[in-house]
């Protein structure tokens, strides 16, 4: 009954909240793993996003495919990216300054978003959206606000995902061993552990996780071949906020984005939407420097 009594203008924004919440956990978490436990930074993590979007739409319109078994083409060959950029890039790089890190990942952003804009614009010259049978069917809530099946389902996949990564570090010996390289790598090496190889699957497993989040970003919202710039800043955003290699911290800093764009999008429009984020993020560490959760 309390239903009922919601405007369906606030019902439809939360909505909106926790689809942009459930997109931004996927991304932030990749790059949060990938930082947390190797320290690396990834300023391409955002371009690999969209180029797991862009695949999948090339299997949607031109193979026929369902959107959401596109995904496992798009994880496959973003997971074969982020190999290569971790070999020839990152891992290099992790031996000399951080600047160094910093630079060459923004060249390889550079890289894959020109590269995407010099395919792709001559043909598609605006943005595009992965095409999706499920397009306005869904549920119809209280104050006629439509659930469309593919919202419950980039919400479902999301959490399913999630629970099944946290499963992973918190429940098996690899995902115990990724942890305990996070934390004290000098001793997870004397330990026993094999670095290296932990690394290589890191980076597959942050990078697989920006691929499905491309595709389910695709279906829900027009991308470009430069969306992934605003989407790597937006995972920074929640990844500090919450706390760097924090998992808890990333769903808690991906609620608070998540939510508060969609709200100030709705109220203020779409430009202060994409901004609060780094104002929330200002504010909170204004008060606490280290983000809302302890990394690890």
């Amino acid at each position: 009954m309390a239903a009922f009594l919601i405007p369906s203008y606030l019902l439809s924004t939360a909505l909106y909240g926790l689809l942009f919440t459930s997109i931004y956990l996927l991304l932030a978490t990749g790059l949060t793993l990938i930082f947390g436990t190797l320290k690396l930074v990834n300023f391409a993590h955002g371009d690999l996003m969209v180029l797991g979007a862009f695949i999948a739409f090339l299997f949607v319109t031109l193979e026929g495919w369902s959107p959401y078994l596109a995904m496992i083409p798009a994880v496959l060959v973003i997971a074969g990216f982020g190999v290569l950029i971790y070999r020839f890039t990152l891992k290099p790089a992790a031996r000399t300054s951080p600047v160094n890190m910093i630079l060459i990942t923004i060249g390889v952003s550079y890289v894959l978003e020109n590269g995407l804009a010099y395919y792709f614009l001559p043909v598609y010259r605006t943005g595009v959206e992965i095409p999706s049978p499920l397009r306005g069917t869904g549920i119809l809530l209280p104050g006629k606000v439509l659930l469309t099946y593919d919202d419950l389902s980039i919400i479902l996949i999301s959490w399913a995902i999630m629970v099944a990564l946290y499963y992973w570090l918190f429940r098996t010996n690899q995902g115990i061993a990724i942890r305990a390289l996070s934390q004290n790598p000098v001793g997870a090496s004397i330990s026993g552990i094999d670095a290296s190889r932990l690394g290589y699957l890191t980076f597959i497993v942050g990078s697989a996780l920006a691929a499905i989040a491309g595709t389910l970003y695709g279906i829900a919202f027009t991308f470009d071949p430069f969306t992934g710039i605003l989407l790597t800043l937006m995972a920074f955003a929640v990844m500090i906020l919450g706390g760097v290699g924090s998992i808890p911290g990333t769903m808690v800093g991906s609620a608070i984005i998540g939510f508060a764009e969609s709200f100030i999008s709705y109220y203020m429009g779409e430009t202060w939407g994409e901004a609060i984020a780094f104002i929330i993020l200002a504010l909170i560490l204004l008060v606490r420097p280290s983000g809302i959760f302890r990394g690890g």
